[in-house]
């Protein structure tokens, strides 16, 4: 398993979906956090927590259901 995908990877591990992951950086006192959102942001938000597998790339599969982002 990969701990960490760059920008590149992700673009090419989703090249050929619909919706496409955007990585973004928040600061929060001192603090950075990353994340990664996909999908309608009309529609309930799920958040998937790092650490629970080891990183985000691990829910690369998630990011693909169809099923969960009609959802």
């Amino acid at each position: 398993m990969s701990f960490r995908l760059s920008e590149k990877e992700v673009s090419e591990h989703f090249s050929s979906q619909k919706f496409k992951p955007k990585q973004q950086q928040i600061t929060i006192n001192e603090r950075s956090i990353n994340y990664a959102e996909i999908g309608n942001d009309t529609l309930p938000v799920v958040i998937f927590v790092h650490g629970s597998p080891g990183s985000w790339s691990a829910w690369e599969g998630f990011f693909k259901d169809s099923i969960l982002l009609k959802k």
